[in-house]
């Protein structure tokens, strides 16, 4: 592929990304439903970055965690029930205390960053 097939195929893309988000910003604005919005924002980033998952957590203070209040291409029961603490030791919880995000390019390379028993689904305190 030589770079000007390259530097159309990345137009393209950006293209279509921000047309998704030009759609989205316009859902947002006609619905009233928060839920809707927050999952339709999952479904946007996760189709625009084409990764098969997306969520928007949720900070609970007293719990001091991370629910998953929203997503797309999770199985059901994970939203609205899978938490994880709002600390260092998971990805969401890395990027909600140091207000950066966190990236991992390959979940195979990465494994020390997800601890399985965390990854389990557990009640929602309070739900």
């Amino acid at each position: 592929m030589s770079d000007d097939d390259t530097n159309a195929t990345q137009v393209r893309k950006l293209l279509r990304q921000q047309a998704a988000v030009a759609r989205f910003g316009s859902f947002a604005l006609r619905e009233h439903d928060v839920l809707k919005v927050l999952t339709e924002a999952a479904r946007v980033c996760a189709v625009c970055l084409d990764v098969p998952f997306s969520k928007v957590c949720r900070y609970r203070a007293e719990e001091n965690d991370l629910l998953i209040e929203a997503g797309y291409g999770w199985h059901a029961g994970v939203i609205g029930n899978v938490v994880s603490r709002a600390d260092v030791t998971s990805p969401q919880g890395r990027a909600f205390i140091t207000e950066k995000p966190s990236i991992c390019n390959d979940l195979r390379q990465a494994a020390a960053i997800f601890k399985p028993r965390r990854c389990r689904a557990r009640p929602a305190a309070g739900r």
